[in-house]
């Protein structure tokens, strides 16, 4: 069953502009030049879809080809900067 993604907030607790907003599209490859890696929609019927919570997690824990390791020696997966919510959808 396809999912959408609903958006919580920072990874660290603080609160998110765009909280309980869905990804509308995504683009994890971009983030470290572009503020529009990641846009939201407040509808879930304009929300980017994904065919399943693993094809998702495949989304989420992806990291940057660019640069794929942080300073700290960690992935470099902007998306897991957040904390979201993984919400099933009828097709």
């Amino acid at each position: 069953m396809p999912v959408v993604v609903r958006l919580i907030c920072w990874a660290n607790g603080a609160p998110l502009n765009c909280a309980g907003e869905y990804i509308r599209e995504v683009d994890t490859q971009i983030a470290a030049t572009s503020y529009e890696w990641l846009t939201t929609t407040p509808s879930i019927g304009m929300a980017k879809r994904w065919s399943s919570p693993m094809d998702f997690c495949n989304t989420y824990l992806e990291p940057l080809h660019s640069d794929p390791i942080r300073p700290d020696g960690k992935p470099n997966r902007p998306l897991t900067a957040l904390t979201v919510e993984i919400e099933r959808v009828e097709e």
